[in-house]
């Protein structure tokens, strides 16, 4: 009788791990989480035969992605099983190359030595599992405030870089540059030039692009970066309260004199066309006109 319930009890038993195996095959591994980043780089609109690298890192600078970069300035990144801050850091590989056409001068221009920034928080549970991190000058601004330091060509996230800081930094540079309440990575610029050299009518973000390339062109001390150095300069005058929406008064000036930059030395064609650059000053309420000081004197006011 012992020996009939011990087969019974054995039988059993080796039923019901047959069944925990047999719904342990079917059962399906949850599917590994995924984001899709994609964008446009932009600081004028991006030639074909660039020279561009572009690397996507977590905050702790792990390499997550290396996605190309298309003629356009376009790119796409699937991000597997990350969730969290990722940095965008593209540099310049051949200094020979040309990779942008330059806002101020309507000429091709190489990087060189500068180095573009973009940040934001990804989440896979987002509804439709995509990003927008367009990287500019402006989500370079926004990379700085929020806690991203520029040595050389090494980026360096600083302790206080927090998903709340990248939240808060893209919105406000978007407001400071008079652009709205969105993130700065996600509105799509629109440049004041195309890439067969016409000048064409901008969006306010085109505008700021190219007051900052103007502020570039006017650039003399020889500094190897000196975009990067403008950036840095700018991120000081965003206000860290929400409350204030503009830049501060002297990076008003500022960028007022890399728009008359732009326009001084255009064809009255081009400067028709360029109506409402002039117009984008009225985003700086606070501005100072100097218009009857000379080019080469305003320099100073970038040193």
């Amino acid at each position: 009788m012992q020996m009939d319930l011990y087969r019974i009890a054995v039988s059993g038993l080796k039923v019901v791990i047959l069944c925990l195996a047999l719904i342990g095959c079917n059962e399906s591994k949850p599917p590994e989480t995924e984001v899709t980043i994609s964008g446009q780089i932009m600081l004028g609109p991006v030639v074909g035969g660039h020279s561009h690298e572009l690397v996507l890192y977590t905050s702790k600078m792990r390499e997550l992605a290396r996605p190309k970069v298309n003629s356009d300035g376009t790119y796409d990144a699937v991000i597997k099983g990350y969730d969290g801050i990722v940095i965008a850091k593209l540099i310049d590989t051949d200094a020979s190359k040309s990779d942008y056409i330059d806002e101020a001068t309507g000429q091709p221009k190489n990087l060189g030595d500068n180095v573009l920034l973009g940040v934001i928080d990804i989440k896979s549970s987002a509804k439709d599992k995509k990003a927008k991190l367009n990287i500019t000058p402006l989500s370079t601004v926004a990379a700085v405030k929020a806690g991203i330091d520029i040595k050389g060509d090494l980026v360096i996230p600083l302790i206080g870089l927090s998903k709340k800081t990248v939240a808060s930094s893209n919105i406000q540079v978007s407001r400071a540059f008079g652009l709205g309440d969105k993130s700065i990575t996600e509105i799509q610029p629109k440049p004041i030039i195309s890439a067969v050299d016409t000048y064409q009518e901008g969006n306010a973000f085109g505008h700021a692009l190219a007051a900052i390339s103007g502020l570039e062109a006017l650039d003399n001390t020889g500094d190897g970066a000196p975009l990067t150095k403008i950036i840095k300069e700018l991120s000081l005058g965003v206000p860290k309260d929400y409350g204030v929406k503009g830049l501060d008064k002297n990076r008003q000036d500022k960028m007022v004199l890399g728009i008359n930059k732009v326009t001084a030395d255009r064809s009255p064609s081009a400067k028709k066309t360029l109506t409402k650059l002039d117009d984008y000053q009225k985003k700086f309420p606070e501005f100072r006109l100097f218009i009857s000081l000379k080019i080469s004197a305003l320099n100073v006011f970038l040193q």
